[in-house]
């Protein structure tokens, strides 16, 4: 359930999400969305 997130989101995101010119393989709005809930999850 941890892997809520694209592939994109792996470990290269840092550098291609911001060198990303267009829309990256997925929302913005999804992967801050997943990424909350991600550590909702790992937050007792």
């Amino acid at each position: 359930m941890t892997h809520l997130f694209c592939p994109y989101f792996g470990g290269k995101s840092s550098t291609e999400h911001h060198s990303a010119s267009g829309f990256p393989p997925c929302s913005d709005e999804k992967i801050y969305a997943n990424l909350t809930d991600f550590i909702l999850s790992v937050i007792p």
